[in-house]
């Protein structure tokens, strides 16, 4: 293959995913400075991101059933050079017999390039140069405008959800029409449930954030606050975890995020597999309906925002940590009384508001009963079906 090629053929390979991964020459530069044309070549032989987990001996058949440039030491150390900064997943395990098994597959674009990319930069060691990263942030940046972000949210039915704030009052009435039998707020629906019930917890430095830093437009929000649940073997190879933090930990941290005026953002089914702590200015999940309207670009909550009857100190916390600007104070006038609005096509039900309120006179109310989907897997197969753009 050709140098264009070999990068031509790694993205028809990522873009064999939900979250597709359009032809541009932006896209092409910024494969080019992340991958050498050897890694890119080898990437370009598996089939699919994630689904296509091939063994070892197997790839190497693959690769030589293709082109005779690469011995088989020089493929495992091109794979195990991909794992090291996270693009290749290495599952390995040991036999009964004292063998050793390993399996590689592939990330697509989103969850996965992007990300790997700036969360292992953020880990300030020698992976990257700081120009390569600011060029590579800058890139991703024009993609993005480009129109990448409306395949972070192309279907009905997106990969992403909000999880409630962990400190909000969230009511829920008994109401047919909403099918809801029980006054219960149920699991899936709560940030503590997904990390108490987390075998594993692993922090990793948030990839949104540190993009922005490198194409200075830094927020002053906390790095060290995005988790990973349970199966962070991965990450642990390529040397970009933080911290495992114990269950106690984990919820603390989720309180600060809470103050800091994060949104807890998490896949859009039962299984839960990471928690982002996202800012509205930075996090392109959120970005998608702060910036571009596109009411795919993630699953709202099943709650909304509501005030109450206690009384208001008039502190403005609400409009100001707000992510969608969903509340407005109508000032008073000559004979009016001054009041609050909550704009209920714009709030996402994150809760930020109700946990930050120091009279408690937000709360969240459930008004709909959407369940997701079991297992991660299937929120991409339903992601696909669903598909509109």
């Amino acid at each position: 293959m050709t140098e264009f090629n070999v990068y031509e053929g790694l993205r028809l390979v990522i873009n064999k995913w939900p979250i597709r991964t359009p032809k541009s020459k932006n896209l092409t530069k910024l494969l080019q400075l992340i991958f050498t044309p050897e890694e890119a070549e080898i990437m370009s032989f598996f089939e699919q991101p994630m689904v296509d987990q091939v063994p070892e001996g197997k790839f190497i058949k693959r690769v030589k059933s293709k082109t005779d440039k690469y011995t088989d030491e020089q493929i495992i150390n091109i794979l195990d050079g991909l794992a090291r900064r996270c693009f290749v997943t290495r599952q390995s395990k040991v036999t009964d017999t004292g063998k050793l098994k390993v399996k590689y597959s592939i990330w697509p674009m989103v969850i996965g390039i992007f990300e790997w990319f700036f969360s292992k930069a953020a880990m300030e060691d020698d992976t990257y140069s700081e120009e390569t990263i600011k060029k590579v942030s800058k890139l991703f940046e024009k993609y993005f405008y480009e129109g990448f972000i409306w395949e972070v949210g192309p279907s009905n039915y997106p990969w992403a959800r909000i999880l409630p704030a962990h400190q909000a009052n969230k009511i829920v009435e008994i109401n047919q029409k909403l099918n809801i039998d029980k006054p219960i707020v149920l699991p899936f629906e709560q940030v503590k449930n997904a990390v108490e019930k987390a075998k594993k917890i692993a922090i990793i430095k948030c990839a949104c954030r540190t993009e922005g830093k490198y194409k200075d437009n830094v927020c002053d929000k906390p790095i060290d606050i995005c988790m990973v649940l349970d199966d962070s073997s991965g990450f642990e190879y390529a040397d970009m975890v933080v911290k495992n933090p114990t269950t106690e930990e984990a919820l603390e941290l989720l309180k600060q995020a809470e103050k800091k005026g994060l949104v807890h953002c998490t896949s859009n089914s039962q299984q839960m597999n990471f928690i982002c702590n996202c800012c509205y200015c930075h996090c392109g999940i959120l970005r998608g309906f702060t910036e571009m309207g596109n009411p795919r670009a993630f699953m709202k909550s099943n709650y909304l925002a509501e005030f109450n009857e206690n009384e208001c100190q008039e502190c403005f916390r609400c409009i100001e940590i707000c992510p969608t600007k969903a509340i407005k104070h109508i000032m008073k006038h000559e004979k009016d009384n001054a009041r609050w609005e909550i704009e209920f096509d714009k709030c996402i039900g994150c809760g930020l508001c109700a946990s930050n309120c120091p009279t408690k006179r937000i709360d969240l109310k459930k008004v709909r009963n959407e369940i997701p989907v079991e297992t991660v897997a299937e929120s991409y197969m339903r992601m696909e079906r669903e598909r509109v753009l």
